[in-house]
């Protein structure tokens, strides 16, 4: 089994797909407590621009059943972000720094072309920074 295959969501697989593709970045599982989380550095200077896990609906506060799977993305903090109003699929960050980071629900409702260009701006974002 790889890495990818872990994740459900075909979407998740695609996601990471294409974040080794682009960025060269591979993933990385810091915890063995959280198997199903990752990470994704910028080469360069090592700081994370991209976090996949894998979460139950409730600790995301939607009233389904069941797991989902989550990308946490950096964004400005300049940059107005309203969750509410952009898609239902867009939530503070679970478990990051709201002020830096925010979650993406992955269940095929958000195309992967609108992610992978905020998976862009996240990796710039971090490619800045020393």
């Amino acid at each position: 089994m790889n890495s990818i295959d872990i994740y459900k969501q075909k979407q998740t697989q695609d996601i990471i797909t294409h974040i080794i593709d682009a960025y060269n970045a591979k993933p990385e599982f810091l915890w063995k407590k959280y198997p199903r989380l990752c990470i994704f550095r910028n080469d360069r200077n090592k700081k994370w621009f991209a976090l996949i896990t894998q979460i139950t609906a409730k600790q995301f506060g939607l009233n389904i059943g069941g797991d989902v799977e989550v990308l946490n993305l950096r964004f400005d903090r300049h940059e107005a972000l309203d969750f509410t109003s952009t898609h239902e699929n867009f939530f503070p960050a679970y478990h990051m720094n709201k002020n830096n980071w925010y979650s993406i629900l992955l269940d095929g409702k958000l195309s992967n072309n609108t992610i992978f260009e905020l998976i862009e701006k996240s990796y710039l974002l971090v490619n800045d920074k020393k």
